[in-house]
Parts: C-alpha cells; structure tokens; sequence
C-alpha cells in the first residue's frame, strides 16, 4: 500500500520510456532500484548515477529520448532542486521525473511539485505499487 504522502501529478506510461534513469548517491539503494525496475521493466534500459553532474551530462547528450527519472531528494552536497534547476535551464525535454525519497516532510513535497517537469513524489522503497498508481491515474 502506498503511503499517503505521495503523490501523482499526471498519469506516465512507463512502457512508453526509452530508458530509466536512477539518480541517488547511495550504492546499495542504487542496486535495489535497479533489481526492482530489471523484474518489472526486464526490456527498457536502466542506467544510474551517483551525482548530479554525471545524470546531466547524459541527459544533455540526448535531450529528446522519453525517460523516467527517479531523482533522490538527497545527493551529496547538492539537492533534487538543484538537478531540477539544471533540467528546467537545460531544456532536456521528455522527461517524467519522480522524486523517489524517505524524507516525509510536507515542505520537501510541496517545493518539488512546484516544477512542472516532476510528476511524482514517492516514499521508499521503490515498488511494483509505485508504477501501479502511476499508470492508472
């Protein structure tokens, strides 16, 4: 069951994806997400990164591939604001992007939604139900 600080901005077909991006700077989530995503999603490409810069430079290289985005809230020294504040500034186009976070603080949420190019705010761990709710809104 979800938990009832998430939420779904817009329904995202994630089989239409060419390509899932996993951002987080901790190895170990990174490696679960990706076990989770390849047994739902075992034919659309997942690729991860560890900082902000590493994500960008890929995304910039292909702005116009339609991919998921999972963006943790936390990376390092830096935030999902900061990623989102490059997206917007770099004009990467066809982007879903979820913020896959534990943080439950309302204010972290609301901020987030503010950018039009987030679709998502979910609660870790990533699941199977995630991408249920996503695709039946």
């Amino acid at each position: 069951m979800l938990q009832q600080l998430e939420f779904y901005k817009h329904r995202f077909e994630v089989l239409s994806c060419q390509e899932i991006i996993l951002i987080d700077d901790d190895e170990i989530t990174l490696l679960y997400n990706q076990n989770v995503l390849h047994k739902i999603y075992p034919n659309i490409p997942v690729r991860h990164f560890l900082t902000i810069e590493s994500a960008m430079e890929h995304l910039v290289q292909a702005p116009h591939i339609n991919r998921l985005v999972l963006l943790d809230l936390h990376i390092g020294s830096q935030t999902a604001f900061d990623f989102l504040s490059q997206v917007e500034a770099a004009h990467v186009d066809d982007l879903y992007i979820a913020i896959l976070t534990s943080s439950s603080l309302s204010i972290n949420k609301k901020v987030a939604l503010m950018f039009d190019v987030v679709g998502a705010y979910l609660i870790k761990p990533l699941s199977n139900a995630h991408f249920t709710a996503m695709n039946k809104l």
